[in-house]
């Protein structure tokens, strides 16, 4: 139904973010770091895969589904903000 298209739209925006920051980030270092550049990429994603979970389990648990949206919501107004911070500070 909707719902499912509507998840199949979502994770299709939010799977594509990593390969974008990695494509980003790799862009903006010199060539003799970018091994040490994806180490801490990785450590960041793998930190992230098990905390965000975690404390979105219990705000779940605590203040129901809604609690999802309004998370990732702050998540991504997060990324925003710092995506205008850095496209203000380049110009």
């Amino acid at each position: 139904s909707l719902l499912f298209v509507a998840a199949f739209v979502y994770g299709g925006f939010a799977f594509s973010l990593y390969p974008l920051c990695v494509a980003h980030s790799n862009d903006q270092v010199p060539h003799e770091d970018l091994v040490p550049n994806a180490t801490g990429l990785l450590f960041l994603y793998g930190v992230g895969a098990t905390v965000g979970p975690a404390v979105l389990g219990l705000l779940m648990g605590r203040f129901g589904y809604t609690a999802f949206f309004v998370f990732m919501a702050c998540f991504y107004a997060g990324s925003v903000a710092v995506m205008l911070v850095r496209m203000l500070r380049s110009s």
